[in-house]
């Protein structure tokens, strides 16, 4: 038992999206990494699988902000040098500096 009286092997609860069980004390990546977001339980693998699509809305929030920015200062330029759209991606140009 660990510290808080939990067997080792116990389920505590299953992935919302791949139903993995999340068991105490397992050393799988799934497991020891395994998240409790609003009272749900996400394993590793799941929350790893959406680090692309989170990056992706990350980079599009921060390029909307910069498009209010340059509406509300009347700078264009800036969008022009920062960031680069090629087939409707949108990233940050390497040579880019602020």
């Amino acid at each position: 038992m660990n510290e808080l009286g939990l067997k080792k092997g116990a389920v505590l609860g299953k992935c919302v999206w791949c139903t993995q069980p999340i068991k105490e004390g397992e050393i799988s990546f799934a497991s020891y990494w395994a998240k409790i977001i609003n009272m749900k339980w996400y394993c590793a693998d799941c929350l790893v699988g959406l680090k692309p699509t989170v990056d992706e809305l990350a980079l599009e929030k921060e390029y909307r902000e910069d498009v209010n920015y340059s509406e509300d200062n009347d700078d264009k330029e800036m969008l022009r040098q920062k960031w680069l759209i090629e087939d409707g991606k949108i990233r940050i140009n390497p040579n880019w500096t602020s």
